[in-house]
């Protein structure tokens, strides 16, 4: 077990110069030792459950042993919900639009109780990649697209994120321990029935007040996002913009198509460039003023030999580069 599960990771970091956390088992009969196995190697996620079998689409800490009497491990679970898997009528290049068809079914029942969805695609065949990307280009508004690694990382920090509300007469406040911040900027609260309060604070232990973004969600929620901490005092806590902006390129690797994700705090003016090792700047894929919120900028890379690249963003004089993978 530990052969497999070792030989595999170090071969991939070895040859992409990557650093492989995520696990899924090539069957679904599995070791009872495999969590163990993982957790010995230092892998932090895996998506061998499906989703159907555990009940839940929610992320959880896996026991060792296969048994819930077990230790906790200190790795996690993603259960995988779609998949390029059909047993009765697989998937093939003439009816894979009806299977996306059937994932965005998938999506859209799950949109309804905010849960995450994880899709399992084999690269085996050129039209699987097409049938993903035609998922993503038809997903509903309000679906954020990423990968298991930044997925796994937020949900990490989502676990540790500790707080209390109290609500009195039409206030709630929120209080978070300032040792937990700032949170993660992926991190958001919804209230329920939120639209019913006149006012929704967010302060930390020491009364020190939380800068919130509030937004009205649903039919009668409100969701909350948290902009820079501190606004005043505890200087000591804050970071470089570099650390705390949201920057991720998907798929990465890529092989034809990828999207450049990203979080504007305000209407600002923003430039992506690709460069590769040798300091060119190949292409300019967006230099134009967009609003607040997520933008996912597309990239066609099918016109570029297969190799390390970098993506480049400037916003307000300030820039942030990080590396793409294209391997044909």
């Amino acid at each position: 077990m530990l052969g497999e599960v070792e030989v595999s990771k170090n071969i991939l970091e070895s040859n992409f110069g990557v650093l492989i956390n995520t696990f899924r088992a090539g069957y679904l009969c599995f070791n009872d030792k495999i969590i163990n196995a993982l957790d010995t190697v230092g892998y932090t996620n895996s998506t061998t459950l499906s989703a159907a079998d555990v009940l839940t689409n929610f992320p959880f800490q896996q026991h060792k042993d296969r048994s819930t009497s077990g230790a906790l491990a200190n790795v996690w679970e993603y259960p995988m919900t779609i998949s390029d898997v059909f047993s009765s009528n697989p998937i093939s290049n003439t009816n894979y639009s009806q299977k996306v068809a059937i994932w965005l079914d998938v999506i859209n029942d799950n949109l309804d109780n905010n849960s995450p969805v994880v899709l399992l695609i084999h690269p085996t065949r050129r039209y699987k990649l097409t049938a993903q990307q035609d998922l993503i280009n038809a997903l509903p508004n309000g679906v954020f697209v990423t990968n298991m690694e930044l997925f796994a990382s937020y949900w990490q920090k989502r676990n540790l994120v500790a707080f209390h509300s109290t609500v009195s007469n039409d206030t709630l406040i929120i209080t978070i321990p300032a040792a937990s911040l700032p949170l993660d900027p992926m991190i958001s609260f919804v209230v329920d029935n939120g639209q019913a309060l006149a006012h929704i604070k967010a302060v930390d232990n020491n009364e020190n007040p939380i800068q919130i973004i509030q937004s009205n969600f649903n039919a009668n929620d409100i969701i909350l996002h948290f902009a820079s901490y501190p606004v005043v005092g505890i200087r000591s806590l804050e970071k470089n913009w570099e650390e705390t902006f949201y920057l991720n390129a998907f798929p990465n690797p890529t092989n034809s198509n990828c999207y450049i994700t990203f979080k504007l705090d305000k209407l600002t003016k923003v430039k992506i460039e690709i460069i590769n090792t040798l300091g060119n700047y190949l292409n300019v894929l967006s230099e134009d003023n967009l609003m607040e919120g997520w933008h996912n900028t597309p990239f066609t890379t099918s016109n570029l030999p297969a190799g390390i690249y970098f993506y480049k963003i400037t916003i307000d004089s300030k820039s942030i580069t990080k590396k793409l993978i294209i391997s044909h």
